[in-house]
């Protein structure tokens, strides 16, 4: 079975503080924010290779395009993973918790009126 969210922001805190990556190590919320754009920026080439694959998929064998395909999702994953990562020990080099900013972001959007439009989010006027 798997972790539960809190036992895994549980162990990805403690293992952040077991590798040292805490003020006294010289980790800041900024490091580790920044080392997330890193992971961003690793998520849009894995996504733009996908991309790619599936723009192409008739000029590449069946095989091999599977074989990219996945690869490229699992990339993708990993991204994802990696950049919360970062943004949990950043929250805890800042004292909140991950809980306390997901109720905090809700609360600010809870009660937004609007749409997408050719891909963002466009807020409704009051």
């Amino acid at each position: 079975m798997s972790d539960s969210l809190e036992t895994l922001v549980k162990k990805i805190n403690n293992w952040g503080v077991q590798r040292n990556i805490t003020t006294l190590g010289g980790a800041t919320p900024e490091s580790q924010m920044y080392k997330c754009m890193e992971e961003v920026i690793e998520w849009f080439q894995a996504e733009h290779t996908l991309e790619f694959l599936i723009n192409h998929r008739g000029e590449l064998q069946h095989e091999c395009y599977e074989s990219f395909e996945y690869e490229a999702h699992s990339e993708g994953i990993d991204a994802f993973g990696d950049i919360l990562v970062c943004l949990i020990q950043a929250m805890r080099l800042s004292g909140v918790s991950m809980q306390e900013c997901l109720a905090h972001a809700w609360n600010q959007i809870k009660d937004r009126k609007g749409t997408m439009v050719n891909g963002k989010f466009v807020k409704e006027l009051e």
